[in-house]
This record gives C-alpha cells, sequence and structure tokens, in this order.
C-alpha cells in the first residue's frame, strides 16, 4: 500500500508516496494539540501494525510503545517525519523529509556544517544520483549518546539533493544500527516516491 502525504512549504507543494509496510509517519504538532487523545491512538495505532504482521509479546508491547512516545517527543513541523519500522524488527530510526528552495536551504552551507558537527566519529559521503530529485550526496556518520552511563551509537544519514532551484533533504538517525543496514535497500524507493512542485527548472 502507498498512501501519500501533501506538504505546502512557502507557495509550493510537494508529495511524498511511500511504503505503509516499512514507514509509518509521525503527527504534526497540530494534530497532537488539536486532540488530546491523539497520542494514544497514534501509539495504539504503531502497536497494532506491529502485531498485524508478526507476534508481539507483553514486552515488545513495552519497548515498542517506549519508543513512539519518545519519537512523539521529537516532532519538528520542519520536516516530514516517518518511522522506518521493518516487519519483525525492532526499530528506532526517525527520518525527516524537507524539501525547499535553494536560498533557504542552501546544500553548501548544509554539506558544511554536517562535515563539521563535533560529535561525528566516523564519517562517509557518497555521490547520489536520482531521476525525480537531481543529485547530491550521502553523509553516512557515527556520533554517540549516553544513556545510563553506557556509550550508545547513534548513526546518522544525510541526503542532500539539488534540482534546479530545489533541494531535498533526507535525514535518518537511530540506535539500531542493523535497521539502518534494512533501511539501505528503502531509501532508494523512498526517494523515489518524493515529487518536487511543478514547474521546476531543469
Amino acid at each position: 500500500m502507498s498512501p501519500s502525504i501533501t506538504r505546502t512549504p512557502g507557495s509550493a507543494t510537494w508529495d511524498l508516496a511511500y511504503d505503509s509496510a516499512w514507514f509509518l509517519p509521525l503527527p504534526t504538532s497540530d494534530q497532537l494539540s488539536a486532540d488530546p487523545a491523539a497520542e494514544d491512538a497514534w501509539v495504539d495505532g504503531v502497536l497494532a501494525h506491529y502485531a498485524d504482521r508478526a507476534p508481539v509479546t507483553d514486552r515488545d508491547r513495552e519497548a515498542l510503545a517506549l519508543t513512539a512516545r519518545g519519537l512523539l517527543a521529537m516532532v519538528d513541523d520542519a520536516a516530514t517525519q516517518l518511522w522506518f519500522v521493518p516487519p519483525g524488527a525492532y526499530s528506532d530510526v526517525l527520518i525527516g523529509i524537507t524539501v525547499g528552495d535553494v536560498e533557504g536551504l542552501d546544500p553548501d552551507r548544509l554539506l558544511a556544517e554536517i562535515g563539521s558537527l563535533p560529535d561525528a566519529t566516523a564519517s562517509d559521503m557518497i555521490g547520489v544520483d536520482t531521476d525525480n530529485l537531481g543529485t547530491g550526496v550521502l553523509v553516512r556518520r557515527t556520533s554517540a549518546a549516553v544513556v545510563d552511563d553506557v556509550a550508545v551509537p547513534i548513526a546518522n544519514w544525510t541526503v542532500v539533493l539539488r534540482k534546479g532551484e530545489w533541494v531535498t533533504i533526507v535525514e535518518a538517525m537511530g540506535s539500531t544500527l542493523e535497521t539502518f543496514a534494512a533501511l539501505e535497500q528503502h531509501l532508494p524507493r523512498l526517494l523515489a516516491g518524493i515529487s518536487l512542485p511543478d514547474g521546476i527548472a531543469p
């Protein structure tokens, strides 16, 4: 199933078609604030989504609910946010997608900022060429977070693509590193589902 999300930054509208078997959209802050029960309803929907595809134990449900509420605390309306949910696997990978013009999202400045992040312990950059979003790079890096006095590796991926005057940024982060290996094969599919506004410059 491929539902879609439509976003309008400024005066331009872009669309995202995604595979609902692998990605769950986070609600916006407006949706959460408009309905006091929206947060609980979304978490219940997440648990049902997982249970529909694989057996879920009480411990699984507890971990998934905790992760779901943690992701809700990171809701950011500046990006379209998806939770990567591979069937039968636990994941805390959060993906944010932003589309804007070059003036608002300077790709050179963004890449310079990514390359100079002080907490990055490893980083690499590879070229990306797409039919629908133009060309750019994927920057993969690893940082660390301290959880209960234990250093936890955090994977961070940033894709920056430019086509004409439009810039597309896809950011992914999470501590479930094996899940990132699964994400790698789905990232091209996710990029292919992004439709830029009509009338873009070539």
